[in-house]
């Protein structure tokens, strides 16, 4: 991308991004306290992401992504805001997008602004939670929600 942004506000990542999920979420089977095997199988995953590079440190090398998650069906629009810069890896710097997603953006290229003009290259990338390197903290959502599930 050669603007921090279009001149028209539209994304300068604005995709469709999909993965198969062959281990979805199980639910836990009341009789046993174990996860039942999905009926269903694989299934994908699809997830909507617009990405937006707002602004920039010459100093320290690093742009500032905006990314945006439009809302599924009963969900709100998600934002996230952050700076990245060349040491920020994906699989562990990454971003939660449910319990079973997560997106990490990436800086390609980082060339110092000539002439007010930045040119650098960032990719969006979607992938499955279990394909993370380090272990995540439990959220207090998914805590609550296993809570409920167990009493049922």
């Amino acid at each position: 991308m050669d603007e921090l942004t279009n001149e028209d506000g539209a994304p300068d990542i604005d995709a469709e991004f999909s993965f198969p999920d062959s281990d979805p979420l199980p639910l836990p089977c009341p009789w046993y306290k174990i996860p039942c095997p999905s009926p269903s199988g694989r299934t994908l995953k699809t997830r909507h992401l617009k990405l937006w590079i707002t602004a920039y440190n010459a100093e320290k090398h690093r742009v500032y992504a905006a990314v945006q998650a439009p809302a599924k069906l009963n969900e709100k629009d998600q934002h996230w805001g952050f700076w990245i810069d060349m040491f920020d890896f994906p699989v562990v710097s990454f971003t939660r997008l449910s319990r079973s997603e997560r997106f990490a953006v990436v800086l390609i290229d980082y060339q110092p602004p000539l002439n007010g003009k930045l040119k650098t290259s960032v990719k969006l990338i979607y992938f499955p939670s279990a394909r993370i390197g380090a272990k995540d903290k439990p959220f207090i959502d998914d805590v609550i929600s296993d809570l409920i599930h167990e009493r049922k």
